[in-house]
């Protein structure tokens, strides 16, 4: 009987198992608790945890919306109070907040 120069089967799934290619030992579907994993019922499962996640998600994402457009009224309007107090004090410096006239009216 002549001797197959080739690998034997076994070679080749020991170097396949070193390589990382293929696992040692019994099939992977056949643990009830890889079945609970990749089966329907953890189908579900991760359904459910990413519906939870998207939700939590899309609340935090709205409160940081909230914060930041009340952070920028607030800074908005203290700006324009800014301004509105140095124009006041512009045109009270320059008299032009009496009468009405653009020149002011002369002390």
């Amino acid at each position: 009987m002549a001797v197959s120069a080739g690998t034997t089967a076994a070679a080749t799934r020991r170097r396949q198992v070193r390589l990382g290619r293929r696992r040692e030992g019994k099939r992977r579907n056949k643990c009830f608790s890889t079945l609970l994993l990749h089966g329907p019922v953890g189908a579900a499962a991760r359904w459910a945890a990413e519906l939870f996640h998207r939700e939590h998600l899309l609340h935090e994402y709205q409160s940081i919306h909230d914060r930041c457009l009340s952070i920028a009224g607030t800074t908005l309007s203290a700006l324009l109070g800014l301004v509105r107090s140095v124009s006041v004090r512009e045109a009270v410096r320059s008299g032009s907040h009496r009468l009405g006239r653009p020149g002011g009216v002369p002390r």
